[in-house]
């Protein structure tokens, strides 16, 4: 999400790609089903949920 403070600067917010992939696992998504979801080559999505556990 992109927006402007009242003095004009641009905020931007965002998730990380992983906090997004660690948010699709915790909602019981499969790597497959992730990986087809965000975009991301499976070896990265198993790769980042590999880290998480």
């Amino acid at each position: 999400m992109r927006f402007y403070d009242p003095d004009g600067y641009l905020i931007e917010i965002g998730e990380s790609m992983n906090m997004v992939i660690n948010r699709y696992y915790q909602e019981s998504m499969s790597a497959k089903e992730i990986s087809e979801r965000t975009s991301m080559p499976m070896e990265i999505v198993k790769m980042i949920l590999s880290k998480l556990n």
